[in-house]
């Protein structure tokens, strides 16, 4: 027969280690966001003042976008983010603008990348965008950090 503590002792355990599965969940979604803000960093650094983009490191970065891109696709198709804390997904979403179209959801902050790499021009908008966005991430990142 099972008494009150092994019971007791295997909730207890139960939540601690759900507790720590939310904390691991919660820094590799802020590494992911830092990341983000990685490759938009990266994307003004190469551009000019007048927008256009340096050809130089263009395969490095459209590679880097790649690799974020198929992480964030990968994110947003998971049950795990869905499932998240609605407000930091609204937090989230304050800093970034995520899409939902067919087949799935996406990030427009990493699309608009693509879009600039491609045509090696970005708009002062979007170079805008992409300053407020690497602020307002790493503000949040920081926060995450801090009350996990």
């Amino acid at each position: 027969m099972i008494s009150f503590g092994e019971v007791l002792g295997w909730v207890l355990s139960w939540r601690r280690q759900r507790k720590i599965d939310e904390r691991e969940s919660t820094d590799t979604l802020a590494q992911e966001l830092d990341k983000l803000a990685d490759l938009m960093s990266e994307v003004l650094n190469v551009t000019t003042p007048d927008g256009h983009i340096d050809r130089e490191g263009l395969p490095q970065l459209d590679h880097l976008r790649k690799r974020v891109w198929n992480r964030w696709v990968s994110i947003l198709d998971t049950h795990g983010y869905a499932s998240r804390d609605k407000e930091l997904q609204t937090e989230i979403e304050k800093c970034i603008r995520i899409v939902h179209a067919a087949p799935g959801a996406y990030v427009e902050e990493i699309y608009l990348a693509q879009v600039g790499i491609e045509r090696g021009y970005l708009p002062p908008e979007v170079r805008q965008r992409f300053a407020a966005s690497i602020d307002s991430l790493r503000d949040l990142v920081a926060s995450m950090r801090l009350n996990r």
